[in-house]
């Protein structure tokens, strides 16, 4: 931001965060703490923008998120490691949505052995 003319006074880092959910929270207090209220970008990579603004919304965050450009080579494994972080964060939803297509399939099963 610095190297792009943004004032030094307009940076304000936040570098005690482990996690996405960690830096939002933070990066609000950091914000709050120099006297800025309102609507924030939340700039991240393009494979993370649901999650981010997911957090950001759970955060009740009035933000906005962007995606910046991945690299090609990293996008498979991005992509998939975000699909994975979502169903985790998403767990009991995801149990609950796959419940009866397992069920089905479970008892389709059991009648086509109770037919043999």
């Amino acid at each position: 931001m610095l190297a792009n003319g943004a004032d030094t006074e307009d940076v304000l880092p936040e570098t005690a965060s482990r996690n996405t959910r960690e830096n939002l929270a933070y990066s609000r207090a950091v914000q709050t703490e120099a006297g800025r209220d309102g609507q924030v970008v939340v700039v991240t990579n393009d494979y993370h923008v649901l999650r981010a603004a997911t957090l950001a919304r759970r955060l009740d965050l009035p933000a906005q998120v962007v995606g910046a450009r991945t690299a090609a080579y990293y996008v498979p494994s991005a992509f998939l490691r975000e699909f994975v972080a979502v169903v985790v964060a998403h767990r009991w939803l995801n149990v609950l949505a796959c419940a009866p297509f397992v069920l089905f399939t479970a008892f389709l099963l059991w009648e086509s052995f109770q037919q043999r």
